[in-house]
């Protein structure tokens, strides 16, 4: 995973036992973060989620970066900072329940989320997102997307005050993504009341 360049930050540990990270949390997206989030205010769970959440397709096997030994498509389970079983920076070769995750995440998880009354931004996708213009009545937001791929982001916005109202399942089914080609940014403005 080193000579990948892979960072381990966002991984989270499987069990105490055998003390071996994993790219997302077991077959889950991590929504619930977020609703924690939505519910309270507290950012601790939007800054947990994008740590999970933002690691994933580091661990997914791509065209432009292979991971030896797996498939294109593929994650492998185990992130091996230790000596647990694979030695340390090797992985589990083979097709996972990370995969389900990852899928999860994008379906479940807004790429941007925004709440533009209180100027806050949590970027969960590999883009960027900067805040270029706040006036009383609106955010302006400038979003790049730094990667060498195309993006598809799905971007979710809402008041403070709405997001005391609980989303139902699949709220996000029906948004659709902004597409950025790799090194195109795009410049949007978000109303800071209903």
């Amino acid at each position: 995973m080193g000579k990948l360049g892979i960072n381990t930050a966002g991984v989270v540990f499987a069990n105490t036992q055998n003390r071996h990270g994993a790219p997302g949390i077991c077959t889950y997206s991590g929504i619930a973060l977020w609703r924690l989030f939505r519910a309270t205010g507290q950012v601790r769970y939007m800054q947990l989620l994008k740590e999970i959440a933002y690691t994933m397709p580091q661990y997914l096997s791509h065209p432009i970066r292979p991971i030896e030994k797996l498939k294109i498509g593929w994650m492998s389970e185990r992130v091996s900072t230790t000596d647990w079983l694979e030695g340390i920076g090797e992985i589990m070769y083979g097709s996972t329940w990370a995969e389900t995750s990852l899928m999860l995440s994008y379906i479940e998880l807004p790429g941007i989320y925004i709440q533009p009354d209180k100027a806050f931004i949590c970027t969960i996708d590999n883009v960027e997102a900067q805040i270029i213009k706040e006036d009383r009545g609106k955010l302006t937001v400038k979003i790049t997307n730094t990667t060498s791929v195309e993006a598809k982001v799905k971007i979710f916005h809402e008041t403070s005050q709405e997001a005391q109202k609980p989303l139902g399942e699949n709220a996000l089914w029906s948004i659709s993504p902004l597409i950025l080609k790799p090194g195109e940014s795009r410049v949007m403005t978000f109303k800071k009341s209903t």
